[in-house]
């Protein structure tokens, strides 16, 4: 979890610092200049964004199929209710 987070902190400090120095800004006189640079930039980020995806929907279904083998050993014939679970304190 904690290299999720600093995946996630280094873009967003990353962000923040184009933002701070005004690069989030598009001259149009000069658009056509980093036209290529930003193009790259996109899809660097595009790739980071997929993969977070991905590492997200994976741990999703790993946290599933947890569930699924361990509803196996535990089979009482209750379901899980967590407002149960929670009135008990």
């Amino acid at each position: 979890m904690n290299s999720k987070f600093f995946l996630c902190c280094r873009l967003c400090c990353f962000l923040c610092f184009r933002f701070m120095k005004r690069e989030h800004l598009i001259d149009v006189t000069e658009v056509f200049r980093v036209l290529s640079v930003e193009k790259k930039l996109r899809v660097v980020k595009l790739g980071f964004y997929l993969l977070l995806f991905v590492l997200v929907m994976t741990r999703i279904y790993a946290a599933g199929t947890f569930s699924v083998v361990m509803s196996v050993f535990h089979s009482d014939n209750e379901e899980l209710d967590i407002r149960s679970s929670i009135l008990e304190f």
